[in-house]
C-alpha cells in the first residue's frame, strides 16, 4: 500500500515520515497533507487518527478547513498550516501548536487548555470566550487577534510573545468574577509588556491587575476601614501610578480653601481686613506650600487652624504627588 511521503522534521516525531495512507486523488500525500482534498474527508480522518491514538499530524495542511466542535484532545500539529481554519468550539486540550501557521483562524469559544503554542502565528485571530488556561504561549504572536473574554490563568509567556494590537477587553476570569485569578492574568501581561519596553500596555495592565485585587478584597471581606483604604488608594493615586490624580487633589485643595474657606473667614493683607477671593486664593496658595505667613495671614484664629490643615494636607498631598511621580517612570530607567 503506498503511503504518504511527507517527511517531519520537528525534533519530537516519533517517524521520520507520515506514512498514512494517499488520499485519493493524490500520488505521494495523506488526506492531511493533500490540499485539493475535501472537508468532510478531513474531519473524518481527523476523527479516525484520534481513535487510532496516532495524533502525530506534523505539518497538516488544514488552512480554510472546517473542524468546529471535534474534539481533537492531545493533537500533535507543530508546523501545521491552520490559516484561515475554523476551529469554533474545539476541544484541543493539551496540543501541540509549535511553529504553526493559525493566522486568521477562529477559535471561538474553543478550548485549548494545557496547549503547547510555542512561537506559532495566532495574528488577526478570533478567539472570544476561548480557554488557554495553563498552555505555553512562549513566543507566540497574537498581534492584532481578538481575545475578548478568553481565560489565560496559568499560561506561560516570554519576552517574544507578542500582544501588540490584541482586542481583549476584559479576560475571561474578570467576567466571571474570579478577580484573583484575573489579577494573576494581568500581573503575567504587565511583565510581558515592561520585557518588551512597553510600558504603557505596562502601566495599563497594572491597572487591571490593581482593580481585580480591590475587588477580590471588597467581595471577601466587609471590613469598612479596609474597603476605605483601597478606595484612597485608587482615587488618591491610582494605585501609586496616577500622579494626576493627586495634582487634581491638590489642585482641589488649594481652589477650596481659596475660595471658600478663607473669603468667609477672613484674610490680613499688610494689617488690613480682606474678605476678596483674590486674597483668599493668594493665602490659600501659601499656606498649602507652608511658605509661612508674610503679609497675607489668616485673620482669625479658625482661620489659622484651616491654614495649619492645608499645611499639612500641602505636605501630604506634595509627598503621595512626588512618589507616585517616581514610581509611574522608575521603571523606565
Amino acid at each position: 500500500m503506498a503511503v504518504c511521503k511527507h517527511k517531519y522534521l520537528h525534533t519530537g516525531r516519533p517517524r521520520d515520515y507520515c506514512e498514512r495512507e494517499i488520499a485519493a486523488g493524490s500520488t505521494e500525500y495523506c488526506v492531511f497533507h493533500f490540499v485539493a482534498e475535501g472537508n468532510h474527508r478531513v474531519r473524518d480522518a481527523l476523527n479516525a487518527a484520534i481513535r487510532s491514538s496516532d495524533l502525530w499530524l506534523e505539518g497538516a495542511t488544514l488552512a480554510g478547513r472546517d473542524l468546529s466542535d471535534l474534539d481533537l484532545t492531545g493533537a500533535q500539529l507543530p508546523l501545521a498550516d491552520l490559516e484561515g481554519a475554523n476551529l469554533e468550539r474545539t476541544v484541543l486540550v493539551g496540543a501541540n501548536f509549535e511553529f504553526a501557521n493559525c493566522r486568521s483562524a477562529r477559535l471561538n469559544g474553543a478550548v485549548l487548555t494545557n496547549a503547547v503554542l510555542c512561537r506559532s502565528i495566532f495574528t488577526a485571530t478570533q478567539a472570544v470566550g476561548g480557554h488557554f488556561e495553563f498552555s505555553d504561549l512562549s513566543g507566540v504572536d497574537l498581534e492584532g487577534s481578538s481575545l475578548e473574554g478568553a481565560f489565560f490563568y496559568g499560561c506561560r509567556m516570554d519576552e517574544q510573545t507578542n500582544w501588540e494590537g490584541v482586542h481583549i477587553g476584559s479576560i475571561g476570569e474578570e467576567c466571571i468574577c474570579q478577580h484573583e485569578r484575573a489579577a494573576s492574568v494581568y500581573r503575567v501581561l504587565g511583565k510581558n509588556a515592561e520585557a518588551r519596553s512597553n510600558y504603557f500596555a505596562a502601566h495599563r495592565w497594572y491597572l487591571r491587575e490593581m482593580r481585580n485585587l480591590h475587588r477580590a478584597q471588597r467581595a471577601r471581606s466587609e471590613s469598612s476601614i479596609a474597603n476605605l483604604l483601597w478606595n484612597v488608594h485608587r482615587h488618591l493615586w491610582g494605585y501609586g501610578v496616577r500622579p494626576q490624580l493627586t495634582l487634581l487633589w491638590m489642585l482641589g485643595v488649594i481652589l477650596v480653601f481659596g475660595i471658600i474657606v478663607y473669603p468667609i473667614l477672613g484674610v490680613c493683607v499688610s494689617s488690613i481686613e480682606s474678605y476678596s477671593l483674590v486674597h483668599g486664593i493668594a493665602l490659600s496658595f501659601i499656606s498649602f506650600a507652608t511658605m509661612g505667613g508674610g503679609t497675607i495671614v489668616p485673620l482669625t484664629t479658625w482661620g489659622d487652624v484651616m491654614a495649619a490643615l492645608e499645611a499639612f494636607l500641602g505636605i501630604l498631598l506634595t509627598s503621595v504627588f512626588l512618589v507616585s511621580l517616581g514610581v509611574r517612570f522608575i521603571h523606565r530607567k
